[in-house]
């Protein structure tokens, strides 16, 4: 298991549309030095013979929709409904 930390900020639109945007701290493997993408390798190796583990900052982005409401704002009016009086 991977222990990765995010963090941002987001911006919302119309109440119903946020666009996220931060980074995230994460461990990821990358080929040694030695080896190379594609390389043909005769031995038998491990993940870890192969790779070496950074811990690295990435960007990320995301798009969030609210869907039970109109994306766009109401339909309808935004006036609350008239009391009824007899």
């Amino acid at each position: 298991s991977n222990v990765a930390v995010i963090g941002g900020i987001h911006v919302t639109f119309f109440s119903n549309i946020t666009l996220n945007a931060g980074l995230v701290y994460n461990e990821v493997q990358l080929l040694r030095g030695n080896y190379k993408e594609g390389q043909v390798i005769s031995t038998n190796l491990t993940s870890d013979q192969l790779h070496d583990k950074y811990f690295r900052f990435n960007p990320i982005i995301g798009l969030s929709f609210r869907l039970d409401k109109p994306l766009f704002g109401s339909t309808g009016s935004n006036q609350p409904p008239s009391a009824h009086t007899p």
